[in-house]
């Protein structure tokens, strides 16, 4: 420890009665709490992964810019630093990880889902349910990204099976944590805008939609038939 720390101090902390440092400490954690310190008086961005921690940090009061993993990827990949490729498997690390708030876009779904061999596997339930299932995923993104990656898997699976399976953990993802008949509605809508003038898949992708009335997808069966464990 001592040959790599620095000792820096923290002005910051003159500003602040114990009870104010107390309520922060309990709130971010007595580490976050230090770094945030150090970053304000080094006039340097945090390197956090925490939003609580980058919320906080980015208040007028503090002044310091919150610096997460993906935006530090995104940069690299930007500045020709790592290519898509490893920027999409370095994503797909975190969501396997359980790393909260990473975006993705339908490409680096259909890329993730071509690593599973274009099959619905449990990690590409545990990617959907990271990415466009959880309650903090803006709704107008999740409806775009999973209207554009049912396109995606509409033409480029060619067993039915497999195409209709990755689709219902699509419609699963989208619809489970939402309300249910606004989210039917919106998410038809923004199919039939990603299939442009394609309509002839239509029918068959809102009848999946529409017969949706579960909160865990059905157990598919070889010829891609929902077979819900409710029915």
């Amino acid at each position: 420890i001592n040959a790599n720390t620095t000792v820096v101090p923290v002005n910051k902390a003159l500003d602040l009665s114990r009870e104010q440092i107390e309520q922060y400490e309990n709130f971010l954690g007595t580490s976050p709490m230090s770094s945030l310190f150090v970053a304000h008086e080094m006039r340097s961005p945090l390197y956090t992964d925490d939003l609580g921690v980058s919320n906080v940090a980015g208040h007028p009061e503090w002044g310091v810019r919150g610096c997460s993993t993906q935006s530090m990827l995104l940069r690299m990949k930007n500045r020709g630093l790592i290519s898509a490729i490893v920027y999409r498997e370095a994503l797909r690390r975190l969501i396997l990880n359980h790393y909260f708030f990473i975006s993705v876009d339908a490409d680096a779904l259909w890329w993730m889902c071509q690593q599973n061999r274009k099959q619905v596997t449990s990690e590409m339930r545990h990617i959907l349910k990271q990415t466009l299932k959880r309650p903090e995923c803006n709704t107008d993104s999740a409806l775009c990204v999973g209207a554009l990656f049912i396109y995606r898997i509409w033409l480029e699976v060619g067993e039915t099976g497999n195409k209709l399976a990755l689709i219902d953990i699509v419609i699963d993802a989208i619809l489970s944590v939402r309300k249910r008949a606004q989210m039917k509605a919106a998410l038809k809508s923004t199919v039939a805008i990603a299939f442009g003038f394609y309509k002839t898949p239509l029918p068959q992708i809102f009848d999946r939609i529409d017969t949706y009335d579960s909160y865990e997808t059905g157990i598919e069966d070889r010829d891609g038939k929902r077979q819900s464990s409710g029915e």
